[in-house]
C-alpha cells in the first residue's frame, strides 16, 4: 500500500482513496493511529455517497470511536449506507449488539420512541433471540410498526417474509419493495444494495411465470373531421395494429441532446448494452477501434431502432385472489377510450397468423417477438438489453411489446450516413443496403382482422371505478410465454449513451451523433 499516493488522491478528493486513508488512520496501518483524522476522510468520502466510508462513519458515531456516541444518529447513517450498497451493515450491528459495544438497552429505548431504525434493528433481535428472548410475533410487529412509518429496511424484510412464506403472496411484496425503492431513491439517490434488488428481481421473475393478464391499448378521442370520436378505437377493433419504429418512441434522432424525457419518450429506447461503470464522466471504455469516447455509458443497437412495435398494457390477473388488479391511473393520460383483449392467447394465434402471412407474401424471414417489458434498465451494471427492457421509471406502464423486424439485418442508407467510415470497414462485404419499404418506413399498419369477437371497448375512467369487475373474461386468463423467432447472429453498429453536464449543472443523458461501436447481436 503506497500510503502517499492514497493521501494525494484523498486529497483530490477520490472518494475510495478518502474511505482507504480513513481504514489506514483507524488501524495505524502506514500512519499513525487518529481515530479524529479517520472520521474526518470517511466524512468527506460518505458525502460523495461512497457506501463503505458511510458504514465506517456510521460504525465510529454507533461506538463513539474519533466522534461523540450518538446512537439514533449512527442508525440512520448505517442503514443509508446499506441502502446505498454496503451489504454487511446489518451483521456489522448486529455483532456490535452481540458483543455489548451497543447497549440492547439504548435500541429498545429509541424504539419506544418509534424510532424506525431502531425497530427493525430490534425486530431482528427478537426474531434471532439476540440478547432478548427470541419473540417472532414481536419481531413482526416491529417491522410493521417501522414499515407503516415508512422505513425501507423495514418494508424490505416484510417484503421478503411474504415472497418466502409458506404462502407466497408475491403481490404483496411486489408492493413494499416498489415502495422500497421510491424511499431509497429519497434517501440516498439510488438503491444500490445487492440483497434487496436481488429481491426486487426475484419477486418479478416469479409473478411474470404466475401472474397471468388481460392486455389493454389506451387510445385519444379522435379530432379528424367527420370521423368518430372512437375511431381509433375501432381501428384496433378491425385489428389494424398501428406499429411504430423505437426511435419514433424515443425520439432519440429528433429530440435535442439536452432535452428531458417525457411520459411517452424514452432516450433509451434501443438500449443493448450497458458497460456498468453508472454516471461517472471520468471513466473511459474502449471500443476495440482505439477510440476511447468519455463518459460512456452504454450503447444502442441502431438495427433495433428500426423496429416496428406496438405496446400494449397488461392488466395483471393474479391467481391467488382471482382478480383484476387496478392498472396505474397514470394511464389516463394515455387517452379516453381502452380497449380490452381478453383472450390474449387467441390474440397472439391471429398475430402469428398474420406475421406468417407477410413472410410468405415478401418471400421473406422477418423477426416476431413478443413479450412483457421488464423495468431493469441499470447504467451501474454490465448487461445486455433488447426492446423488452425500460427504465424503472416506466414502470407504471406495466407494458406488454410486439415487436417485428423486417429490416433481415440491412442498413438504411439514412442509416449508413450516421456511420464513420473507419466502423463501416469493420464489415467488409456484409453491409446490404435496405431496400424494403415495411422496413424503412416509420410507421406501419399491421393488419390482423377484425378482433371484436374478443374484444371490449370501455372508457378509460370506468377502470377505475368499480366497473372494472364488468370486464368480461370468458375463462380464467393463463399464463402467456414470451416468444421470438430464431435467427442468426447479425452485424449492427450502435450508437454511444454519454452523460453529459450542462452550464445548469443538471447531468443528461445523450446520443452519439455518429455511430462507431461494432457488434454481432
Amino acid at each position: 500500500m503506497d500510503i502517499n499516493k492514497i493521501k494525494e488522491l484523498a486529497e483530490n478528493d477520490v472518494a475510495k482513496a478518502q474511505n482507504d486513508l480513513g481504514v489506514a488512520y483507524m488501524t495505524g496501518n502506514g500512519v499513525d493511529f487518529n481515530e479524529q483524522q479517520a472520521v474526518y476522510w470517511f466524512h468527506r468520502a460518505s458525502s460523495q455517497g461512497n457506501p463503505e466510508a458511510t458504514a465506517n462513519l456510521g460504525m465510529c458515531l454507533l461506538l463513539g470511536k474519533g466522534i461523540t456516541k450518538a446512537i439514533s444518529e449512527a442508525l440512520y447513517v448505517l442503514e443509508s449506507a446499506y441502502l446505498m450498497g454496503n451489504d454487511n451493515v446489518i451483521q456489522n450491528i448486529l455483532d456490535a449488539i452481540n458483543n455489548k459495544d451497543v447497549d440492547i438497552n439504548a435500541i429498545i429505548s429509541l424504539a419506544e420512541i418509534n424510532n424506525t431504525q431502531a425497530e427493525w434493528i430490534l425486530g431482528l433481535c427478537y426474531d434471532h433471540g439476540l440478547c432478548v428472548k427470541r419473540d417472532t410475533q414481536k419481531a413482526i410487529e416491529l417491522f410493521n410498526d417501522a414499515g407503516e412509518n415508512n422505513n425501507p429496511v423495514a418494508l424490505w424484510i416484510l417484503a421478503h417474509f411474504f415472497a418466502n412464506s409458506a404462502e407466497p403472496d408475491l403481490l404483496c411484496a411486489k408492493r413494499y419493495l416498489e415502495k422500497v425503492e421510491e424511499l431509497a431513491e429519497k434517501q440516498v439517490g439510488i438503491l444500490g444494495n445487492t440483497q434487496i434488488k436481488r429481491d426486487i428481481s426475484d419477486v418479478s421473475e416469479r409473478l411474470q411465470k404466475e401472474c397471468a393478464f388481460l392486455l389493454m391499448k389506451v387510445v385519444p378521442e379522435c379530432v379528424e373531421n367527420g370521423q368518430p370520436k372512437d375511431k381509433y378505437a375501432q381501428d384496433l377493433l378491425d385489428g389494424k395494429l398501428f406499429m411504430k419504429t423505437l426511435d419514433q418512441f424515443g425520439d432519440i434522432s429528433k429530440r435535442d441532446p439536452s432535452s428531458d424525457n417525457d411520459f411517452r419518450g424514452d432516450i433509451l429506447e434501443g438500449y443493448s448494452e450497458s458497460f456498468g461503470i453508472g454516471y461517472n464522466p471520468h471513466l473511459y471504455k474502449e471500443d476495440g477501434n482505439g477510440i476511447i469516447p468519455d463518459g460512456m455509458l452504454g450503447s444502442i443497437d441502431m438495427l433495433a431502432l428500426r423496429k416496428k412495435v406496438y405496446c400494449l398494457a397488461a392488466i395483471d390477473y393474479y391467481k391467488p385472489y382471482h382478480a383484476l388488479i387496478k392498472p396505474s391511473e397514470k394511464m389516463k393520460e394515455f387517452g379516453k377510450y381502452a380497449v380490452i383483449i381478453n383472450d390474449v392467447e387467441e390474440f397472439l394465434k391471429r398475430v402469428h397468423k398474420a406475421y406468417h402471412r407477410y413472410c410468405q407474401e415478401n418471400n421473406a424471414s422477418y423477426h416476431l417477438a413478443y413479450n412483457k417489458v421488464s423495468y431493469d434498465v441499470d447504467l451501474y451494471k454490465e448487461f445486455n438489453y433488447s426492446e423488452f427492457h425500460k427504465s424503472k421509471s416506466y414502470s407504471w406502464q406495466n407494458e406488454f411489446r410486439i415487436s417485428l423486424d423486417f429490416s433481415e439485418g440491412k442498413f438504411s442508407s439514412a442509416m449508413l450516413e450516421e456511420v464513420t467510415d473507419f466502423a463501416k470497414l469493420t464489415f467488409p462485404g456484409k453491409i446490404e443496403l435496405d431496400v424494403n419499404p415495411l422496413s424503412l418506413s416509420d410507421w406501419i399498419y399491421f393488419e390482423i382482422g377484425d378482433i371484436r369477437d374478443i374484444c371490449q371497448c370501455m372508457e378509460v375512467e370506468e377502470l377505475f371505478s368499480e366497473k372494472i369487475t364488468s370486464i368480461h373474461i370468458e375463462k380464467e386468463p393463463t399464463l402467456v410465454k414470451s416468444y421470438e423467432t430464431p435467427h442468426k447472429p447479425r452485424p449492427t453498429f450502435c450508437k454511444g449513451v454519454i452523460e453529459v453536464e450542462f452550464p445548469n449543472g443538471k447531468h443528461h443523458l445523450a446520443v452519439s451523433k455518429e455511430a462507431f461501436f461494432n457488434a454481432v447481436l
